[in-house]
């Protein structure tokens, strides 16, 4: 049993993850953006991100009972004793990376949270890396890029001048 797998499971569901003494991992959406800059498109991803308040509920408990076919007591347990190791190894070592996901440290008093470069819990769902080098069309005010594909505007053709009466 690996517990961080189900934390990462809880996050791709979009769920978040209470850590009790540290904070809750939240999943966040990123909308696409482009940045003109350096010509890269970056699609939509889903993030990891950590909220330093303690509401993330108890989704986790009833992970590890499902996966483990334990009762939610000793699944209970189980994440107890999960969340005290981790506390001990954050007072030993100060840092605990989730694989694939980020790395818990410490920051000051509290915790923050660094995802893993370029996080995606979305990527088995669609193509998540970044597109360089995009070439971006930037109109000119007064340019009109169409124009040569415009059609000319038919033009009337005038109307034959009276012709005098010779009397």
């Amino acid at each position: 049993m690996n517990i961080s797998d189900f934390i990462v499971e809880l996050l791709k569901k979009g769920n978040s993850v209470e850590l009790p003494g540290f904070g809750t991992l939240k999943a966040q959406e990123e909308q696409a953006h482009m940045d003109r800059k350096s010509g890269t498109f970056y699609p939509a991803r889903k993030t990891v991100a950590l909220d330093n308040s303690n509401a993330g509920g108890c989704n986790i408990i009833e992970q590890i009972a499902a996966h483990e076919c334990v009762d939610e007591h000793v699944a209970k347990m189980l994440w107890e004793n999960y969340v005290d190791a981790l506390q001990d190894k954050m007072d030993r070592v100060g840092s605990h990376t989730f694989e694939g996901l980020g790395t818990l440290k410490r920051n000051g008093a509290g915790f923050a949270f660094d995802e893993v470069k370029g996080l995606d819990l979305n990527a088995e769902q669609h193509q998540s890396a970044p597109i360089e080098h995009v070439n971006i069309y930037t109109p000119k005010e007064d340019n009109d890029p169409f124009a040569a594909f415009d059609e000319p505007e038919p033009v009337a053709a005038p109307e034959p001048e009276p012709v005098a009466e010779v009397v």
